[in-house]
């Protein structure tokens, strides 16, 4: 490898180049900086934006893969002076305009704080001194919609590069590197990883260079059966050491909606995309299955209809309930565990959901219990029939008329959409 920038510490600061003084709101007692030249690419020349996995997480968040490229070697130093930082950087012929320069400021080896710059250009034969003011940074996560509210509004995580036949010692290379920013409504993710390594875990060729000790049992995907072509969730599977792999229905299954496998076969991130399937739809979309419920509600004072059946709304699902289903509302976003009969929504509508049946269909019900006016709300219903799990996107919110009906006999009735009973999902249910 040749390297085409260099840096010194402090007492070597001047001539020609770039002097970097950092600092932070936090304090810190080492800095390191990730200079890249460009970005990954797949063969075909257009970026890699799959994301990188990085160690003991069970999806990877997609964003831009900033590849170091010859410059693997570690830029860092421990020298702290007032509370700043400061690098020198001389850049080589042809090595003067970066991509972009990641920079981390840690406290042992926790990032605390993180910036990164873009696209800047090192002097060759002048000399310039950058003042760079580092964010407060939280921990890096794949919760992509988790609002930081008063928190941080950047995130950032490091995972030093583990060694290989190739880098035998490496100490004194850099690390891999993930930053996330809050736009408003979802984290941004990028990386700054080494392209001979992009997920620092030492040992490629992989079943994915891009996710650090891809662990397949941790991961998720979704596929069709392989004799009935039902839309299931999975585990991606690879052999030895191939790069690819390929998605195995788990046992037991979890059946879902044909347009899920559709939309989100190739997703790096399963659960993000089914979030995405669920929160997005409209009334107008005929292609995912899922339950509509509305409410009536009073008027004068906004909340539920508290007359007999007044706050309540029901469907049936044409398939055996011989016994309890156990019904859970689930966050879209984490739709595969967790979940509660009972929920509160950010706007403080209160929910409840229940089910009862016999051989030939399951009725569910769902009660709106408290709250204002609703506003609508995105669910996963999960339930369970003997050994499978059903996955129903669920959308609750208010009726196009408000008012009470003091004289219903049974609860309103929810609408399903989409291909419903044609869809592949009742047939995995039943089979």
């Amino acid at each position: 490898m040749r390297w085409g920038v260099i840096a010194l510490a402090c007492a070597a600061c001047g001539g020609q180049g770039v002097d970097l003084e950092i600092d932070a709101e936090v304090t810190f007692d080492r800095v390191e900086l990730f200079v890249t030249y460009d970005v990954c690419r797949d063969d075909n020349g257009a970026a890699c934006d799959q994301g990188i996995g990085w160690p003991n997480q069970t999806s990877r968040p997609p964003g831009t893969i900033y590849v170091l490229r010859d410059d693997e070697k570690l830029i860092s130093s421990t020298k702290i002076d007032g509370g700043s930082a400061v690098l020198h950087l001389e850049a080589a012929s042809g090595f003067e305009d970066t991509k972009a320069i990641a920079v981390a400021a840690y406290q042992g080896n926790k990032v605390v704080a993180a910036t990164v710059l873009w696209s800047p250009r090192i002097p060759l034969h002048s000399a310039e001194r950058w003042k760079v003011h580092l964010d407060t940074t939280e921990d890096a996560s794949v919760k992509l919609h988790e609002d930081p509210g008063d928190k941080p509004h950047h995130r950032a995580l490091a995972w030093p590069r583990e060694a290989s036949p190739d880098v035998p010692d490496p100490s004194d290379y850099a690390s891999c590197f993930v930053y996330q920013e809050w736009n408003g409504s979802e984290w941004d993710s990028k990386y700054f990883v080494p392209e001979s390594d992009m997920d620092c875990d030492g040992s490629p060729p992989d079943c994915t260079p891009f996710w650090n000790h891809f662990d397949p049992e941790a991961a998720r995907c979704v596929t069709k059966t392989p004799v009935a072509g039902f839309c299931a969730l999975g585990t991606p599977a690879c052999a030895g050491e191939t790069p690819g792999t390929t998605c195995t229905p788990t046992t037991p299954g979890t059946c879902m909606p044909q347009e899920v496998c559709a939309q989100c076969g190739d997703a790096t991130d399963l659960a993000a995309c089914i979030r995405d399937q669920v929160t997005n739809a409209t009334s107008l979309d005929a292609l995912l299955t899922r339950a509509e419920c509305t409410f009536r509600f009073e008027t004068n004072v906004p909340g539920p209809c508290m007359t007999p059946f007044g706050n309540q709304a029901s469907f049936v699902l044409a398939v055996p309930c011989t016994s309890n289903p156990n019904p859970v509302l689930r966050d879209p976003a984490m739709p595969f565990s967790g979940g509660s009969a009972m929920v509160m929504t950010p706007d403080g509508s209160t929910y409840a959901v229940s089910a009862e049946g016999d051989n030939t269909a399951c009725a569910f019900t769902v009660e709106w219990k408290a709250g204002g006016a609703p506003l609508v709300s995105h669910f996963v219903l999960a339930f369970s029939l003997g050994t499978r799990t059903v996955l129903v996107p669920l959308t609750l919110g208010p009726a196009a008329m408000g008012g009470c009906d003091p004289n219903a006999t049974s609860p309103d009735d929810c609408r399903i959409t989409g291909p419903g009973g044609q869809d592949s999902l009742f047939q995995c249910i039943r089979g």
